[in-house]
């Protein structure tokens, strides 16, 4: 059967994944059967490739759009396709400039994540869900001293993007929104989430779908927050989950369960099937 559908990016935390890490068994099936039938199922996501939960790693998933469209990556080679990110000296005056609001800065390199120690000890004070401070305390390699380490990385290297955690987000978005040269964006309530000006889930997946000779209207988007916005309106058909973001769910051209009800793997089945989207 041809699948009007060739190609569908899902988003992972709040859509796919429940708790930061697990698929329920009816989303594994889901993926099995999209995968068995020659779906392309595309993983588009905040996180990089060290964060990637072991059921996506071990899907037979071939491509997978990172850090908020930062990276296309091969997971079969264990090799991006395709990047752009942020030049260090950027990140270092960005460092400095947002030190009087004190957040939690990540810097995403090289497919890791690296934060200074004192932010693994004091992940209460930002309110985080107990599945974020998870992944969190799992995923980060600490340094001493942020500004350091930038300056260590060499004036050459860039970094995918970078997740801060702060107390009141406002003042820090309006910011950062204020910088030329940047996409500044959330997933997450306090936190935020900065790449290369261009950079986006939508763009990437405008690039992937070029290398692979796809056309965009047959591609489909599953997301559920802000930074979802652009592929779920590039996409041939966008997909929000029930619990998504009001202007995630305006975007779309449907609206499916919720993380809880297993929307994504609800939308998955319904492209399967062919059923129209009305």
């Amino acid at each position: 059967m041809e699948y009007r559908i060739k190609l569908v990016a899902v988003d992972l935390d709040g859509t796919l994944l429940q708790n930061s890490e697990e698929v329920t068994e009816r989303g594994k099936k889901a993926l099995r059967t999209a995968l068995d039938q020659g779906l392309l199922i595309v993983p588009a996501t905040g996180r990089t490739y060290t964060q990637l939960p072991e059921v996506i790693c071990s899907s037979g998933i071939r491509y997978a759009i990172l850090s908020n469209g930062a990276v296309i990556m091969d997971l079969w080679s264990r090799r991006p396709v395709w990047s752009q990110g942020i030049p260090v000296n950027t990140v270092y005056e960005l460092l400095k400039q947002v030190e009087l609001w004190d957040p939690i800065f990540d810097v995403f390199v090289d497919g890791c994540v690296f934060t200074e120690k004192r932010n693994l000890e004091r992940l209460d004070d930002f309110r985080l869900p107990d599945p974020v401070k998870r992944l969190v305390r799992r995923t980060r390699r600490p340094v001493e001293d942020m500004g350091r380490f930038l300056k260590d990385l060499g004036k050459d290297k860039q970094a995918e993007r970078l997740n801060l955690y702060c107390r009141d987000r406002e003042p820090v978005c309006r910011f950062l929104e204020s910088q030329k040269g940047l996409t500044v964006t959330t997933s997450l309530g306090g936190n935020v989430e900065i790449t290369r000006a261009g950079t986006a889930k939508g763009e990437a997946l405008k690039i992937l779908t070029g290398l692979l000779g796809i056309p965009m209207e047959q591609t489909a988007a599953v997301g559920d927050n802000e930074n979802d916005l652009s592929m779920i309106r590039a996409a041939g058909l966008g997909i929000a989950m029930g619990d998504g973001s009001p202007q995630v769910r305006r975007a779309a051209a449907w609206v499916t369960g919720t993380n809880r009800e297993d929307g994504a793997a609800a939308a998955l089945e319904k492209i399967l099937d062919g059923s129209p989207f009305t």
